[in-house]
């Protein structure tokens, strides 16, 4: 790679992605700088986070969140922009809600929303355009990504060009239902080549998904050419995406052997059927637009019955106090939840009973494998 980057090695760049999961600051950029070279990094930086822009950009209502990092010096030649975004968060700490984990199912999985895409792409041109380029001086800008944030990366770089360069660690590849939603270009040559309606995007859903990933890589094999993956072969993204249909690899790639002899749960994942994970996907797109409108709650709701919201109401109820008197309302919309939920959950347990009837055939692959012994396949699931 160019060493002539600020962030020029492997670590440099996987310790900076795993600092803007908590909060990326100068002094620690510095630190990390000293602790990977001996090296002092005397230049301006100047750190831009999506979180503060939230409210005045309208972003970030489906779990993105990124940071913009600016080193500078006008006299050594260094103009130098690289753009971050964070991966999947177990919850937003500003919603207490799985907001990632939900766009991983209806943005990544199904391909049909695109907002973190969208609020990335919104983030960046904005920073760009009002502290970058008002000096209208040459600069490098470079992606990084991790997890979710290096899915959004590669599309960014795959439909836009964005970057001189993208470094990806144990990404969530694309997925072509993500191309396929965002590129109308690319949908028109699927509808030609597949002899689909283009109006139409669930058929995208019946396509032979092997012929489907061989047509979207070569089609985006150019696009790619400066995307530069570091995977762990272990890695469970890594696996995943190479057992579930819909994923591409575009790019190239550095496959590391991290932890020899976990290739048995590879062995494991390519035993659940394809058939099963096409009818999931089949069954998500059912509530594609209620996820699109309403986000995670409306989501949840509308997939179990369950309300997030009044779940809350519940959590902060106090009986001691003026919050007696929603106790009328908070009967009526509980007993409207229940309803609720007796009439969706079945529908929702069906859908993921395309796994759980093949339970068995799933254990005994786990027990060939050497991921589970007989034993603890007889004693905790029989």
């Amino acid at each position: 790679m160019d060493n002539q980057e600020i962030l020029y090695t492997d670590e440099l760049r996987a310790r900076i992605m795993e600092l803007e999961y908590s909060q990326l600051t100068v002094d620690k950029i510095k630190k990390i700088y000293y602790e990977e070279t001996g090296k002092e990094l005397n230049l301006d930086i100047n750190i831009f986070h999506s979180k503060d822009y939230e409210e005045e950009l309208d972003i970030g209502k489906n779990g993105f969140d990124g940071t913009i990092i600016h080193f500078y010096d006008k006299n050594k030649g260094i103009n130098e922009v690289y753009s971050i975004t964070r991966g999947s968060e177990a919850v937003e700490e500003n919603t207490n809600r799985p907001d990632d984990w939900m766009y991983n199912l209806f943005g990544i999985f199904i391909g049909q929303n695109t907002e973190q895409y969208h609020d990335a792409q919104k983030f960046d041109e904005f920073i760009i355009s009002n502290y970058i380029k008002k000096n209208k001086e040459d600069f490098t800008y470079i992606g990084f990504g991790h997890s979710l944030g290096g899915n959004t990366k590669q599309l960014q770089q795959i439909l836009l060009n964005n970057y001189d360069r993208v470094y990806i660690i144990n990404d969530a590849p694309p997925t072509f239902y993500q191309l396929a939603k965002i590129d109308l270009q690319f949908r028109r040559q699927l509808s030609i080549h597949f002899n689909l309606e283009f109006n139409n995007f669930n058929q995208i859903y019946t396509i032979d998904p092997i012929e489907l990933k061989k047509f979207t890589e070569e089609y985006y094999k150019e696009a790619g050419q400066n995307i530069y993956h570091l995977v762990a072969e272990e890695d469970l993204l890594q696996m995943v995406s190479q057992t579930t249909r819909g994923f591409v690899h575009i790019g190239n790639y550095q496959v590391v052997d991290t932890i020899p002899g976990t290739n048995r749960l590879l062995e494991f994942l390519n035993r659940i059927p394809d058939k099963d994970i096409q009818a999931i996907q089949i069954y998500l797109s059912k509530y594609a637009d209620v996820y699109n409108t309403e986000g995670f709650d409306g989501a949840l709701k509308a997939l179990t019955g369950i309300d997030a919201k009044l779940i809350e109401r519940y959590k902060d109820f106090d009986l001691f106090s003026k919050d007696i008197l929603e106790v009328p309302d908070l009967a009526v919309n509980t007993i409207k939840m229940i309803s609720d939920i007796t009439k969706k959950l079945p529908d929702f347990i069906e859908a993921l009973g395309y796994l759980i009837k093949n339970i068995d055939s799933i254990l005994n692959a786990a027990v060939e494998t050497d991921l589970i012994s007989l034993d603890e396949k007889t004693s905790n699931y029989e």
